[in-house]
C-alpha cells in the first residue's frame, strides 16, 4: 500500500466535508425561494367540532385487569420467599467463614501444642545438661582441692 494513499484519501474525504458544509451554509444564507402567488384563496380551515367527552370506559376496564393481576400475582408469591432467600444466603455464607475459622483455629491447636511438647523437652534437655555441667564443675572442684592438699602435705 502506498504511503501515501491514505493522505490522498483523506485529503478527498476534508474536501468533499467542505463541501457539504458549504452547501449547506449557502443555503442558510441564501434567501428560500418563495412559491409562486395562488391565483385562489387558500380553503378556511374547517369549524371546530364540539368536544365529547373522552371514552375512558376502555382505560377503566384496562386498569380494573391490572389491578387484578397484580392482586394475583400477589397471591401466587410465597409469603416470606425473598426474606427466606435471603437469610438461607447469609446462613451459608456465616456457617462457611465459621466452617473456616473453626479449621484454622484446630490447626493453631495443634501447632500450640506441639510447641509446648516441644518446650517440654527443651526444658528436660536443659536440666539434665545443668546437672552434668555441675557433676563437671564438682569433680574439678574436688580433684583442685586434692591438689592443692597434695601439694600441701608434702611441704610439712
Amino acid at each position: 500500500m502506498d504511503p501515501k494513499g491514505w493522505l490522498k484519501n483523506g485529503g478527498w474525504m476534508v474536501a468533499a466535508g467542505a463541501a457539504l458544509v458549504g452547501a449547506g451554509l449557502l443555503r442558510s444564507i441564501a434567501p428560500a425561494p418563495r412559491p409562486a402567488p395562488r391565483s385562489e384563496p387558500e380553503p378556511a380551515p374547517p369549524p371546530p367540532q364540539p368536544k365529547s367527552e373522552p371514552d375512558l370506559s376502555a382505560v377503566h376496564q384496562r386498569i380494573e385487569r391490572l389491578e387484578k393481576r397484580v392482586v394475583q400475582c400477589e397471591a401466587d408469591r410465597a409469603p416470606g420467599t425473598i426474606e427466606e432467600t435471603a437469610r438461607a444466603a447469609a446462613e451459608n455464607v456465616v456457617g462457611a467463614k465459621i466452617a473456616g475459622l473453626d479449621d484454622r483455629l484446630t490447626e493453631q491447636v495443634r501447632a500450640i501444642e506441639k510447641l509446648q511438647k516441644a518446650s517440654e523437652k527443651t526444658d528436660a534437655l536443659l536440666e539434665r545438661l545443668m546437672d552434668v555441667l555441675q557433676a563437671v564443675l564438682d569433680q574439678s572442684g574436688q580433684r583442685e582441692a586434692e591438689g592443692k592438699a597434695a601439694r600441701q602435705s608434702p611441704a610439712a
